[in-house]
Order: C-alpha cells, then structure tokens, then sequence
C-alpha cells in the first residue's frame, strides 16, 4: 500500500505492483461497456470508476470506448501530511507523473472549477486529460530537467528526473497566466505537435 514514508523509487515499484491487475480491470469494463453500449460512428461513451486494488490502493480509471477503440487513463492517489498526491503511470508504465496537492489545489482554483473534494478534482483533472506534450525548459542538475507541458485545459509545470523516471508536477497555470517566454514554448509545442514530431517527449496515459 502506498504510504507517505515511501521514495520515490519506491512509490514506482508499489504502482508497478498494481499496474498490470488494474489494467486488466480496466479492459474488462471496457469491454462490457461495448456490449452494453453498441457504440456507432464517431459516439463515445465514458465512465469514471474507483477502484480499489488487492494491494489496497485508491484507483481512479477512465474507460472511453467507441466503435474502434478502447481507451483506458489511470491515477493513485494517496494522502501526506501535505494532502493528497495524485500518480499517472505513463502508458508504458515506465514513468510515473506525481502531482501534488499544491498542484490539484491550483487545478481547480485557475479554472474556477468549484469543486469540494481532493477526489472530485482528481476525477475532473482525470476526465480531461489524455495526452500531453512537454519541452524541457532548463537542466538543473545531470539527468534532472525543469519541464513545461501541454494540458487540454492549461499548462503543467515541473521537474523531471530521468535517472529514475519520474516526474513532479507542482502547479498548474491558465493561458491568461503564461509570461511571454512560455507563450513562445507554449506555440513551439503546438506547431510541433501539428508537424507530428516531438518537441521534448511526450506521453500518453
């Protein structure tokens, strides 16, 4: 179970632990939703479940099924004596993508979301997340980068470290807030992204 004593590292290893079970879960919802739903054309249908994994850790899934495809998200959450902590593993399940309290705090005051709960921005935050695309900004140590990265609802602001493959994510920030050279960042994603290179790196959840 994931507990505030924990390292990164190992943080990492308990949501690899969950991972592949929660998947699996995740695909077998989608696939009863198919059946249920009999989705056509272009429609969509979404559902948000909580999930509580044998190794009892809190799971948000988004399950999102059309006529082609299955999609599936993923966030663990747990609670510090900060508030709550919010985990995307990456859809190779390589990285993990931390966002802090601070970070979900600033989610829902920026975009004057209203919400009451950690966990409902946590489903909010989730809902409209798919993929992200991020430029690194500055090297701050070997392996350590500071990371500006695209959201469908603003822009996400962190550090990256690849030496074990994590990323934290300490706040979130609106168009309107974007200074000017983030604004340049901000646009060179954008056009690299309609070219269909990679500005920086990028992943899916």
């Amino acid at each position: 179970m994931l507990v505030p004593s924990m390292t990164l590292s190992e943080i990492k290893s308990e949501i690899a632990r969950d991972y592949p079970i929660v998947r699996r879960k995740a695909e077998y919802t989608g696939v009863k939703m198919k059946h249920i739903f009999h989705p056509h054309g272009k429609e969509s249908k979404i559902q948000l479940l909580d999930y509580v994994s044998k190794n009892k850790n809190n799971w948000i899934i988004r399950i999102e099924v059309n006529k082609k495809e299955l999609k599936m998200s993923f966030l663990v959450y747990f609670y510090n004596e900060i508030g709550i902590l919010g985990i995307i593993p990456s859809d190779d399940d390589a990285f993990i993508h931390v966002h802090t309290s601070h970070f979900f705090k600033r989610f829902n005051e920026r975009l004057h979301l209203n919400l009451r709960t950690p966990v409902e921005i946590l489903h909010k935050y989730l809902d409209e997340s798919d993929s992200y695309k991020s430029k690194i900004t500055a090297e701050l140590a070997p392996g350590i980068f500071k990371t500006f990265t695209l959201h469908s609802l603003g822009y996400c602001l962190g550090i990256m470290d690849n030496n074990i493959k994590v990323e934290k994510l300490n706040t979130f920030i609106t168009h309107e807030m974007l200074g000017k050279n983030q604004i340049s960042i901000s646009e060179y994603i954008k056009k690299e992204t309609e070219n269909n290179e990679d500005p920086d790196y990028g992943w899916t959840i």
